[in-house]
């Protein structure tokens, strides 16, 4: 079974509040199951929320750097006072799938929902 805490495209629209479509997608057809992820997070809390956001995603940090298939896990923030980001390095999707399935996940993810007015996840590949 799904879990609805996870349902979005991975971007929740500015003003809508709510995400569309899967908050993870799986792994683009064709990708290696032992290939590593990387996600950027960019979020925007909404006005006033800054505070409840930050410590939202210290508990995401905190859960997911206790997590096997965690390589690292950051967050930093803007000095605009609501852009917060946060960088994922896992050691492939399969950690993926069960990072999703977590509590302090799951937990996190309504946080940021009831804290963040917009959210964009990109699964970026870097630089050699």
């Amino acid at each position: 079974m799904e879990n609805p805490a996870l349902a979005g495209d991975r971007t929740m629209a500015p003003g809508h509040g709510r995400y569309h479509n899967a908050f993870f997608p799986p792994p683009h057809s064709g990708a290696s199951m032992s290939k590593p992820v990387h996600l950027f997070v960019t979020l925007q809390a909404k006005p006033g929320q800054m505070e409840a956001l930050q410590q939202a995603i210290a508990g995401l940090v905190a859960g997911s750097r206790q997590e096997a298939g965690c390589v690292s896990y950051n967050a930093a923030y803007a000095d605009d006072g609501i852009t917060a980001y946060i960088v994922e390095h896992w050691k492939d999707q399969a950690a993926v799938d069960f990072h999703n399935k977590t509590p302090h996940f799951i937990e996190g993810v309504k946080k940021l929902q009831e804290h963040s007015s917009n959210l964009q996840i990109h699964n970026v590949h870097w630089l050699d």
